[in-house]
């Protein structure tokens, strides 16, 4: 779970969207400079070719892999909330879960880096109500937003699952384009009584170590 820059300022979201920008300005450049080169050589391929490029390597970065989702698991039918050995409480399966089964997707309330700002105004970035915050950068990593899974009334049983590091059963899948969502799915083949882990990421930890402490 990925905390806003403004609240952690080791998060590199900015650094990211900079380069993304400066890759694709570069690109459109590029096109247009060609472009224009192949009207003035009266070349319809050269002018046509640099744009459809350029388009390409956009639409690369913004639009996933076709990725196959069936029904989300369900509470109480596929998983359960059980005590977890030195973790409070974790999400277990209640069933076999076969590697590369979709899982279900992190739900919350979707904020603005804005909305976020204002909401925790004046809250300590290590506080257990910013732990459940997730960031989903846009196409291009421009303009993210913030899942907020702390109200269990918006959220779902994502927000119970623990960091399991390089013992995680679950990868994750962001999505950017057309919509927005992370979703998880089976690393490998999952039995029933198992807890269901995927990696935070580094940054998560690196962000709390005052916590930890």
């Amino acid at each position: 779970m990925k905390i806003p820059q403004k609240l952690f300022a080791q998060d590199t979201a900015a650094g990211r969207e900079l380069r993304l920008t400066g890759l694709s300005a570069a690109t459109v450049l590029f096109a247009a400079s060609a472009g224009i080169e192949g009207v003035l050589k009266n070349s319809a391929l050269l002018a046509c070719v640099p744009g459809s490029i350029a388009a390409a390597v956009i639409a690369s970065r913004s639009i996933p892999a076709p990725v196959f989702r069936s029904q989300p698991l369900q509470m109480g039918v596929d998983v359960e909330v059980l005590p977890s050995e030195g973790r409070g409480e974790g999400l277990f399966a209640l069933r076999t879960i076969e590697k590369g089964s979709y899982i279900f997707d992190y739900l919350g309330e979707t904020l603005s880096q804005e909305e976020i700002d204002e909401k925790y105004v004046g809250v300590r970035s290590d506080s257990s109500s910013t732990a459940y915050l997730l960031e989903l950068n846009g196409p291009l990593g421009l303009k993210p937003t913030f899942v907020d899974a702390f109200d269990p009334t918006l959220s779902n049983a994502a927000r119970f699952m623990n960091h399991g590091g390089d013992a995680s059963n679950l990868y994750k899948f962001k999505q950017r384009y057309p919509t927005r969502r992370l979703s998880f799915f089976a690393k490998e083949r999952i039995e029933s009584g198992e807890e269901l882990l995927w990696n935070y990421g580094a940054s998560y930890w690196s962000n709390r170590e005052e916590e930890i402490v």
